[in-house]
């Protein structure tokens, strides 16, 4: 039997040790796959963005000078076509503007993959510091705000939300095209991508209960793992996940009041509301998830500590650390 146990022992710490160091592979691969994961849905919405738009001031422009596409058989033409050598410059300013914001991105991805290598360095120091300190070893110590909160933190913390902002929308999509076909034209230009690759590899993996794996991912992997994420990254995975309950209680509920609604109509009104209430709730925690700050909504916050534990408190920066 101490046999078996200084066995066990053995092949624990050699997996432990693989693990550890795979880190500083993994986690840089997986940061440029996420990069490059970005920059090829940016290059496929690309072309259908800019043809949008050019087609929005067309129209725009036949409405103010007057033109149409009707075909006038008495003269067996088209009757007052829009005038290309008009459209033409405006096209190409569409197409400028839409190339000034892929400069301005990637001028940002530069500047973040800089910053993210400065802060894992200082990060790296911070951890074998903390870890050091705390001598017996206690889980609420190992929390600590003196963490840096790099790009990738960012990014990967606003990417948490697509869990329910993917679901919620790929259930009421159709509704909001009913209410309101030209909106939902633009949505399904950004959205629609994410949509499919959520119901394909979420929704139809693990024999259906890919959404399910996903949830406890989530919570266990990411929200309850002190050890290896830091307090901001939880606790946005945490408020990503209740915000996904609750949506997915009233849309449950939804279902039922409007199953046997002789008005359709209602019900895609609803559907609508859920998406137009999504976007209200999401706005907020988007964008102190990109400040690097956490949302603290009343009672959200105590509900989200109960389950990550308690926030940290506040440590005084030194003026010099020893490693």
């Amino acid at each position: 039997m101490l046999l078996f146990q200084k066995l066990y022992r053995f092949i624990v710490s050699i997996l432990e040790a693989l693990v550890s160091n795979s880190r500083i592979i993994v986690l840089p691969a997986f940061n440029f796959w996420v990069i490059l994961q970005i920059i090829n849905y940016l290059a496929n919405i690309y072309d259908p963005l800019v043809e949008y738009y050019c087609r929005k001031a067309l129209a725009e422009m036949t409405k103010e000078e007057g033109w149409n596409t009707i075909w006038d058989n008495h003269y067996n033409r088209w009757d007052n076509p829009p005038k290309m050598d008009i459209m033409e410059p405006i096209f190409a300013q569409v197409e400028r503007d839409f190339q000034i914001k892929v400069f301005l991105f990637g001028s940002v991805m530069i500047f973040g993959l800089l910053f993210e290598m400065y802060g894992r360095y200082v990060n790296r120091r911070t951890r074998k510091r903390v870890n050091r300190e705390n001598k017996t070893g206690a889980w609420a110590a190992k929390d600590t705000y003196e963490y840096i909160i790099t790009l990738f933190d960012r990014f990967f913390a606003m990417g948490l939300y697509l869990y329910p902002a993917c679901d919620v929308y790929a259930r009421h999509a159709y509704h909001l095209g009913q209410v309101n076909p030209e909106y939902a034209s633009l949505m399904s230009l950004y959205c629609d991508p994410l949509s499919n690759w959520y119901i394909k590899y979420v929704w139809g993996s693990f024999y259906g209960y890919g959404q399910m794996a996903i949830f406890f991912l989530m919570f266990f992997g990411i929200a309850r793992n002190r050890d290896n994420v830091k307090y901001f990254v939880r606790y946005h995975a945490c408020q990503a996940i209740l915000v996904h309950g609750v949506f997915i209680f009233v849309t449950q509920v939804g279902d039922i009041l409007y199953y046997r609604n002789p008005y359709p109509l209602y019900y895609a009104e609803f559907g609508t509301g859920m998406l137009m209430w999504l976007g209200l709730v999401l706005t907020p925690m988007l964008l102190t998830a990109f400040i690097g700050l956490e949302t603290r909504i009343l009672f959200v916050d105590d509900a989200i500590q109960y389950h990550i534990g308690p926030r940290p408190p506040r440590r005084k920066r030194r003026k010099k650390d020893k490693d």
